[in-house]
């Protein structure tokens, strides 16, 4: 088994073993790479298991790369509409939001928006609205 990070980084690499556990905390946002199969013929019946993951829609914790804010979604319905909302006051009615990104859910329901950083806003609010 061979676990890549989206930057293409190998994260674990299993083999000779007829059961295997990778155990670790996603390093960053974005899709990740698992390739199971054996040495002999790359063939098999394969049991793949997961623990830790959340069930319904979750917004992800905003992260900050570099210059820019990276907000994401994970749980959508796969190719619907979507549309990310910021606000420096969360008190506000969810129609004085500001629209930052309408886009669609990717296969596996999960979103992701990118824009610059702003350094001199103290808070700032995120919702993912369904269309």
């Amino acid at each position: 088994m061979i676990l890549f990070a989206p930057d293409g980084t190998l994260l674990n690499r299993v083999f000779g073993a007829t059961a295997v556990q990778i155990s670790r905390i996603a390093p960053m946002p974005g899709s990740y790479l698992l390739i199971v199969g054996d040495t002999v013929g790359g063939y098999g019946t394969y049991q793949l298991t997961g623990s830790g993951f959340a069930t319904g829609f979750k917004l992800c914790p905003p992260q900050i790369y570099g210059a820019d804010l990276i907000v994401g979604a994970v749980g959508g319905r796969s190719g619907s509409n979507y549309v990310l909302l910021a606000t420096t006051n969360v008190a506000w009615p969810l129609n004085a939001w500001t629209p930052i990104r309408t886009n669609q859910f990717g296969t596996f329901g999960e979103c992701s928006v990118t824009n610059p950083f702003k350094g001199d806003v103290s808070e700032q609010y995120f919702r993912v609205r369904t269309l």
